[in-house]
């Protein structure tokens, strides 16, 4: 399929919105839908996806598609719930496998590898990172299902709240407990850290900074400054279920482990391409091209060594990537305004979701995605197509968060019950019907975004 057949087609279809950004890595893109195509059914034993789309700041699937996985989620939670819980091992084994295997090429040298070796390196590196991208459809695709059953089966009528309250995560997440060791080696040194020890912090932390293929240096005065500033966290404390929410407590527990795994996921992921960055950055070489460059190409032409260094310039400006009938095109230029207005979203006047954390808030709109969480400034209203660990540290800035996806499960509803501040989830929309600057009044209590003159 030629790709102006390809955007025909995607007019035709039931096409939602589109966005694109610059910097956004077209590998990660194109290794999500290589994952789809090759392992979804295989390791969590739900229909592949024909039909995906993927943009800089959010994931979205046909909504017909969608529909039908998460009626057979829901089903095997209403049938079979012990099914969910063995995804999740599944899912977490597929994680641990992934980083273990790295990790053991860290400190390999590169220099002196042969073609054969690096090609053969290529092809596993892609098979450990097409079975990681299914587990992250899973946490997603899973919220749905969890709270149909509550209505339904349970009967429960505040979803939400209930979720809130008894879906808490009870393990601290990788970052929090770089927290924790920093609060407690600055209560033993200072301000007074030994060489020596920042050295070894720097070394175990070294990924922390980084998002996925976007790796950030993580340096000596970085620790310094963390451990200097360093506060405790805590994790909230187990509420007792009361006796009519005892029948869904498997459910309820389900939820808690999706909460747990976004994170989990998500960093685990930012160190297995940390551990790899030695291999990345030769592979590079032997094409020819810088890492940032690399990470500009799909798949096959990495595997193929055809490229074009013109069109990597092009997609570092801005790009989308359209999957249709299973294959990805990469649009550039005009090809993306003319997806981009196909439906006039600026247009649209008020925005509708779900709440996060409750609270009235106006104020101005900050696009932002993991890549540019450090241009947030105090007062900033973030609109972002979901959140990550990494924001945290910029939390403390932010009046209000608005996201394209979620739901009471995702990482932006917990950050915003933690930090209390007013969240709407799941507009759809919210990135490509806001722009930065925009003012907005957040009625997070009913789940609103209006746009202000």
């Amino acid at each position: 399929m030629a790709i102006t057949e390809a955007l025909k087609l995607a007019k035709k279809i039931r096409w939602e919105r589109f966005v694109a950004r610059g910097g956004h890595p077209v590998l990660l893109m194109d290794t999500i839908r290589a994952s789809n195509a090759k392992y979804l059914k295989k390791v969590l034993g739900i229909p592949n996806l024909t039909y995906w789309k993927r943009y800089a700041e959010a994931s979205f699937f046909a909504s017909h598609e969608l529909k039908a996985i998460k009626n057979v989620l829901y089903r095997r939670l209403v049938t079979y719930p012990e099914a969910i819980f063995s995804n999740l091992k599944v899912v977490k084994a597929i994680i641990s496998e992934a980083v273990s295997w790295a990790k053991r090429l860290e400190n390999q040298r590169w220099s002196n590898a042969s073609k054969k070796r690096i090609d053969t390196t290529t092809r596993q590196f892609f098979s450990q990172t097409y079975r990681f991208w299914t587990t992250a459809y899973f946490p997603m695709m899973m919220d749905s299902p969890i709270r149909k059953y509550l209505k339904s089966v349970a009967r429960v009528k505040e979803v939400d709240a209930i979720l809130s309250k008894y879906a808490r995560p009870r393990r601290l997440n990788a970052l929090q407990r770089k927290a924790n060791h920093y609060y407690q080696l600055k209560k033993r040194y200072g301000s007074k850290l030994p060489l020596s020890l920042i050295q070894k912090l720097r070394k175990k932390y070294f990924w922390t900074k980084s998002y996925v293929f976007h790796v950030r240096p993580y340096t000596i005065r970085d620790v310094v400054k963390e451990v200097k500033t360093a506060k405790p966290v805590y994790l909230p404390p187990v509420l007792k279920l009361p006796n009519e929410l005892k029948p869904c407590a498997r459910v309820l527990d389900t939820a808690r482990k999706l909460v747990e795994l976004r994170d989990y996921r998500i960093l685990e992921y930012s160190r297995f391409i940390g551990y790899l960055q030695p291999f990345l950055k030769e592979l590079a070489k032997t094409l020819g091209l810088s890492y940032e460059e690399l990470i500009q190409l799909t798949t096959e032409e990495i595997l193929k060594r055809k490229f074009n260094k013109q069109d990597i310039k092009k997609r570092a400006k801005g790009v989308g990537y359209l999957v249709v009938e299973g294959h990805g095109f990469i649009l550039v230029g005009r090809q993306v305004k003319e997806l981009a207005t196909e439906k006039g979203w600026s247009e649209v006047k008020i925005l509708h979701g779900r709440t996060g954390f409750p609270g009235l808030v106006k104020g101005r709109v900050k696009k932002v995605n993991p890549y540019i969480y450090e241009k947030i400034r105090k007062g900033d209203i973030i609109v972002t197509g979901m959140t990550t660990p990494e924001i945290v540290p910029f939390l403390k800035k932010v009046r209000a968060i608005v996201t394209d996806e979620g739901g009471v499960t995702a990482h932006a509803a917990i950050i915003s019950r933690e930090f209390k501040i007013p969240c709407v989830l799941g507009t759809k929309i919210a990135t490509q019907a806001l722009n930065d600057g925009d003012l907005v009044e957040v009625d997070a209590t009913k789940g609103i975004v209006r746009k202000l003159k």
